[in-house]
């Protein structure tokens, strides 16, 4: 039962062995920070959070960094509309990060579906585009046919930081 949980920080982080997880019965509505939750889940090939509600979720970064086996993902149910992209200052002066590196070495990452009140939110407090939040490139040692583009569903291409708007990609 999840339903009082509000912080997923690395919950399953390094889960080496594991390479299959449905958490799409999950309860998530309470949950503030996602960061690292599937960070390192190196052998993961399959992965359900479709049903996911991050609408409280205000940090998502590294949230599948070196998740690299894993060939889609569906966050269609994601609203990362209080997470923010780069470096935001807290009130003690440190720094966090919430969308940063959110998919970094996803290397087989080949299918994901965004819906509507997904974007990569900009802080406009960053220029080091090693924070922002942006898709991996595809990868043709990995991805038969690859470019380094993803595609929508009319075969418009998109450089994977341009990839802004719901759909299946």
């Amino acid at each position: 039962n999840t339903s009082n949980v509000t912080d997923m920080y690395a919950m399953f982080w390094s889960c080496d062995n594991l390479t299959s997880l449905d958490v799409s019965n999950f309860n998530t509505s309470g949950v503030t920070d996602m960061s690292g939750m599937f960070s390192e889940c190196r052998a993961l090939t399959s992965l359900d959070v479709s049903n996911f509600n991050t609408s409280k979720v205000t940090n998502m970064s590294h949230m599948f960094i070196n998740c690299n086996r894993l060939t889609s993902l569906d966050l269609s149910s994601f609203d990362t509309r209080k997470a923010k992209d780069g470096a935001v200052a807290s009130a003690n002066g440190s720094y966090t990060t919430t969308m940063s590196l959110m998919f970094q070495n996803c290397s087989r990452l080949e299918k994901i579906t965004l819906g509507e009140n997904f974007s990569f939110n900009g802080d406009g407090t960053t220029t080091n585009t090693a924070n922002h939040a942006v898709l991996p490139t595809p990868d043709p040692a990995y991805i038969s046919g690859a470019d380094g583009n993803w595609y929508d569903s009319d075969r418009n291409a998109y450089a994977p930081a341009n990839v802004k708007t719901a759909g299946t990609y």
